[in-house]
């Protein structure tokens, strides 16, 4: 959980870096789950070191909280589990305009030709350029 922590606060994310991490992180639960059900505990290092003492009882409860931890990680966050992620938004200068959704084309076509968004991507990615306060300004829509 400090991990996922960390990476939600650690930098100034775009949705879709929330996206990834909480996606990820649901899905490391789901692979926790199903390992610590068939004792398998590489993991979780901290019940690796207890195997010897681990009763049944104690690895159904461990399961059990893995479990309930993904379900309420799914429901907390599922509006950005739903968030559809569009190729335009993770590479806007190599998407055909025409492949952007119609109302959107318009502002699409301004940021492709814009000469300092590009820049932008190029020196720091997605997040360099979509989290310029000018951004929403000139295209409110994107």
């Amino acid at each position: 959980m400090n991990e996922i922590n960390l990476q939600l606060q650690g930098k100034i994310l775009t949705l879709v870096d929330t996206k990834q991490i909480n996606v990820s992180f649901i899905e490391k639960l789901n692979l926790f789950y199903h390992n610590i059900s068939r004792n398998e505990f590489y993991n979780l290092p901290g019940l690796a070191l207890l195997t010897n003492e681990l009763l049944p009882e104690d690895i159904d409860v461990y399961a059990t909280h893995l479990k309930m931890l993904k379900e309420e990680m799914t429901t907390r966050f599922q509006d950005v589990i739903n968030l559809k992620i569009e190729t335009w938004m993770i590479h806007p200068f190599e998407t055909s305009v025409t492949d952007v959704q119609v109302d959107l084309q318009e502002e699409m076509v301004e940021l492709q030709k814009d000469i300092t968004s590009p820049m932008n991507f190029k020196r720091g990615g997605t997040e360099e350029m979509w989290l310029q306060r000018i951004v929403p300004v000139k295209y409110p829509k994107l």
